[in-house]
Parts: structure tokens; sequence; C-alpha cells
């Protein structure tokens, strides 16, 4: 039950939804790409990036430089949950809901 807590708490964060979301539907993105398509600072999108890492809901990927952001494999439980959430978050914002 506290997992599930943890979870919630942190898709709360319109930030973290919105780069999960943007994560999910552009695998690879970089973290720079990632704070200019959500007009968020460097130190505060990684911070919450990290957060989401640290939930398996993301995965970041260092190459050099840069840091690639993955969702995780659709076969994970994560991936499914991921999904289930950005599908709603689309409908959502399309005004379905």
């Amino acid at each position: 039950m506290d997992l599930i807590i943890t979870l919630c708490r942190a898709l709360a964060n319109p930030l973290r939804l919105c780069l999960l979301r943007a994560a999910h539907l552009r695998p690879g993105i970089t973290v720079g790409d990632l704070c200019e398509q959500v007009g968020g600072a460097q130190p505060v999108v990684s911070k919450h990036l990290r957060t989401l890492a640290d939930l398996a809901l993301l995965d970041l990927r260092p190459s050099g430089r840069l840091v690639h952001i993955h969702p995780p494999p659709r076969e994970s439980g994560r991936g499914a949950l991921i999904d289930a959430i950005v599908d709603a978050t689309v409908t959502y914002l399309s005004g379905q809901i």
C-alpha cells in the first residue's frame, strides 16, 4: 500500500506527469530537449526526472554529456501502468472525460 501512495504522490505533480507523458511519447528524448518541450529549468526537470526514475517509472541512460530518457519496457508492470496513465492523460486533455 505504501508503494501505491508513493506513486500517486509522485504523479500528482503536474510537471512530473507531463515529463512522464513526454518521455512515453518520445522514447530516447534528452533532458535538454525535454526542458525545452515543457518549458522548465534543467535543475528542476532533472530533480523530477530523478524522482520518477527512483520509482522505476522512467529509465535515465547517460550517453556522454547527454542523458536520454526512456519509459520502462511495456512488458514490465510499470510499463503497463505508464501506458494506462498516458492514455488517461491524453483522453483527459482532449476533453473526452
